[in-house]
């Protein structure tokens, strides 16, 4: 009796662990600077990550910060928020998104210029 106890709390502490999961949404993305185009028979990237950049999340209604991240090395950035409208934004981009629960969201800020 009191291993299937043992068991059935168990199944409950991991059950919630996991609905606890999957109400959030994840925005995963990359800031990159666009200095220009490259020559038509270029095989080239005109786009090169902005790493240090910083990237907040605001309430589009109100403008309430969420949350905020920087951009690693590579210029990629990951938050994980409850399911909802958000504007997304770096000092020279601005998106608005749509997360969904359990869903993964991507997202492109550009940075137009040389930085």
């Amino acid at each position: 009796m009191l291993i299937v106890a043992l068991a059935v709390l168990l199944a409950a502490c991991f059950s919630g662990h996991v609905e606890a999961q999957a109400e959030l949404g994840y925005i995963d993305g990359r800031v990159v600077n666009i200095p220009g185009r490259p020559p038509p028979d270029s095989h080239q990237s005109v786009e090169k990550p902005v790493a240090g950049s910083r990237v907040t999340l605001t309430n589009p209604g109100d403008g309430h910060v969420i949350a905020t991240t920087v951009s690693d090395t590579k210029g990629e950035f990951h938050l994980a928020v409850p399911p909802g409208d958000y504007s997304i934004s770096t000092v020279r981009d601005q998106r608005r998104i749509h997360v969904d629960a359990g869903q993964r969201t991507w997202v492109r800020l550009g940075t137009p210029g040389n930085m």
